[in-house]
């Protein structure tokens, strides 16, 4: 093993006060010391090749570290090619840039939550179809453009539990759990991410990608398997990922994401996003997986035009979402597709003041029928909804504290005469109560309103369907003249 010893000036841009020594590995040095079934580092910077790549060969692996003092890195301070500091890309802009490698972080792309748009990248690419989203990382050099790819990191077949290290400035994927056998347990605790592009590397299920657009894709069988039986993400933070913390999540039968804190991310695109599909079942996994998102931190997370595709979580199986703070966030909250979920005593604010295209902070997409409560929040969003329904969910939102644009929004065809949504006990100011449809010729059920204190609102309701069954009642009303509001049974003060 090599072993250089760094200048302090160049650790002190690490955050600590000290020089630590730097191995310096090969490929060969790396796999002779990290592939064995239990590692523990010691105090260190541990670099490895940019393009690091490591089948274990054990079917149980575990990494750790000494908390605070064992990094691992593919900078190396003597090579300034190795240093994963990438610019940010807008391609709406034309291709005066120099050569560089970038990060994709305006995706001219608009969608409305549930879906992420491949485009073509419209440069000089030499004649090769390159496709990219936001969060896509790019590389040009002579003036051709190319997507960036070096190694997909720790390839594990089964168990894999990582704890007290340091990840910063990785070109390489993390983690690619690409067994197909069912494994206990996927952790990763008490670690720090910065500057890497993927934590957890995507992974596909069905069907065949093109050859290196996504190196570490592994498909995983569609018959309703298990990768792993629990999945923790728990004490961690996370800052600069420049494409994904979890995308493409492995089947897994129960997941826990606690304690973390993730901040300045301006181009990642997929956060926690846990979607687990089987294309021959819509809601195979809807209730049959768990998953507890809690007492996380989000803060600060500005994104572009795309912020309306881009979610801070999407579950698949039946999720309680709750004590979290996501603070001075610009994307979507929450994107439920499983089965009956909770999202409570969460506290959100929005950067968002402008009402053109009100973003949803939940967006609820189903085809089955769950019910899904948000209880106990203070929300800050006025440019904002706070629940916009695809599909045929019904809502129970309850003992809120809400400043938003619109409580609830249903507008996609997708209708179903016994559809409700249930809004009582909360404090509200809110440009509109209920918008249900622009379309005349569909029915939703019923909606309840009742025991709400309401400092401020215009509107009851906007849309053209019809509703099955209004229930207003003991609601106290702070401003008179409200559009469609009925006087009986509600107070007016």
């Amino acid at each position: 093993m090599r072993l250089i010893i760094t200048l302090g000036l160049w650790w002190l841009a690490w955050g600590t006060i000290k020089a630590q020594p730097i191995h310096v590995l090969s490929a060969a040095e790396a796999n002779q010391l990290l592939n064995h079934a239990s590692v523990k580092l010691n105090e260190g910077i541990y670099c490895l090749p940019v393009d690091f790549t490591l089948t274990v060969t054990s079917e149980n692996y575990s990494l750790e570290g000494i908390p605070g003092k064992t990094t691992l890195t593919s900078f190396n301070p003597a090579d300034p090619n190795t240093d994963f500091q990438i610019r940010m890309l807008d391609t709406n802009q034309p291709d005066l840039f120099e050569d560089g490698t970038y990060v994709v972080a305006n995706n001219p792309y608009y969608s409305f939550g549930g879906g992420f748009a491949h485009l073509e990248l419209p440069y000089n690419t030499g004649g090769e179809k390159i496709l990219y989203t936001q969060g896509t990382i790019l590389v040009k050099k002579n003036g051709l453009w190319k997507r960036h790819f070096t190694g997909s990191g720790f390839h594990v077949r089964g168990s894999l539990k990582v704890r007290n290290i340091q990840f910063e400035n990785c070109q390489f994927y993390l983690f690619s759990p690409f067994g197909k056998t069912i494994s206990d347990e996927f952790s990763i605790s008490h670690c720090r991410f910065n500057k890497v592009a993927r934590v957890l590397s995507s992974s596909l299920y069905g069907g065949k990608a093109e050859e290196n657009w996504f190196n570490s894709l592994s498909v995983y069988p569609v018959n309703g398997n298990y990768r792993f039986r629990k999945m923790i993400i728990d004490q961690n933070v996370f800052s600069q990922i420049y494409t994904s913390i979890i995308w493409g999540c492995p089947p897994v039968e129960n997941v826990r994401i606690t304690g973390n804190v993730i901040k300045d991310c301006p181009t990642t695109i997929a956060f926690f996003y846990l979607y687990q599909k089987d294309y021959a079942d819509e809601d195979y996994f809807a209730n049959r997986n768990r998953e507890l998102i809690a007492d996380n931190v989000f803060e600060d997370i500005e994104q572009g035009v795309n912020r309306w595709t881009v979610s801070l979580t999407r579950t698949a199986g039946r999720a309680v979402v709750r004590d979290n703070k996501y603070h001075n966030c610009n994307v979507q909250v929450l994107l439920l597709y499983g089965g009956n979920s909770t999202f409570c005593r969460n506290q959100v604010t929005s950067t968002l003041f402008s009402n053109k295209h009100p973003m949803p902070l939940i967006l609820v997409k189903n085809i089955n029928h769950p019910t899904h409560k948000i209880s106990g929040n203070h929300i800050f969003a006025p440019a904002s909804l706070l629940v916009s329904v695809e599909g045929k969910a019904n809502i129970y939102i309850a003992k809120n504290n809400l400043e938003v644009g619109t409580v609830y929004s249903k507008n996609n065809p997708i209708f179903d005469p016994g559809q409700w949504v249930d809004i009582e006990n909360n404090t509200i100011k809110a440009e509109t109560l209920v918008h249900i449809s622009d379309r005349d010729t569909v029915q939703f059920g019923q909606v309840k309103i009742k025991r709400n204190e309401i400092l401020q609102l215009n509107n009851l309701r906007t849309g053209k369907s019809h509703i099955g069954s209004m229930n207003i009642r003991k609601n106290r009303l702070y401003k008179k003249g409200v559009k469609n509001f009925p006087l009986e049974g509600n107070k007016v003060e």
